[in-house]
């Protein structure tokens, strides 16, 4: 753990995740439709397997925002994106279908052999997005959100 100077491991166990992702890309709006997350998390031992899986479908939610429409628009100091008609949040019906699968492999230093799993819900879906939305239209993106007017140009960009 920690030394005599506060240096060293800060953390009991740590979590991994794991996402795979399937888009659907319209080529004439430029409008990325999730359809399906799979999403496992190495938890340690689930404590509170509902409460879990929960925490990882939110995690997704914001995940599928940051990499989808939220953006948080500044010009000159002033925040352009004040209210939420202007920053796009995505609604319960943007949601695709989710599968979380909670992997326990019990850990000897997390708390009853539990590991953290505050982030790793979020962390990976934007990547994920970004590489499925590759692997459909060959364009990588590497700015977010990635929008229906950045697919359009990109797509526009890449024709002959």
């Amino acid at each position: 753990m920690l030394d005599k100077d506060l240096q060293g491991n800060v953390s009991a166990a740590y979590t991994s995740a794991f996402q795979a992702v399937l888009v659907d890309v319209d080529p004439e709006t430029g409008a990325v439709r999730v359809g399906k997350i799979v999403s496992a998390h190495d938890v340690g031992r689930a404590l509170i397997p509902g409460a879990a899986e929960g925490q990882v479908h939110g995690g997704i939610h914001m995940g599928l925002g940051y990499a989808l429409s939220e953006q948080l628009v500044v010009a000159e100091g002033q925040i352009l994106t004040q209210s939420f008609m202007d920053y796009a949040l995505l609604k319960a019906d943007d949601m695709p279908e989710i599968v979380v699968r909670l992997i326990e492999t019990v850990d000897a230093e997390g708390p009853f052999g539990a590991k953290g799993l505050g982030e790793s819900g979020v962390i990976p879906v934007a990547a994920a997005v970004a590489n499925a939305v590759k692997d459909a239209i060959g364009v990588r993106f590497t700015e977010l959100p990635i929008t229906p007017a950045r697919v359009r140009a990109a797509l526009e960009a890449k024709r002959p």
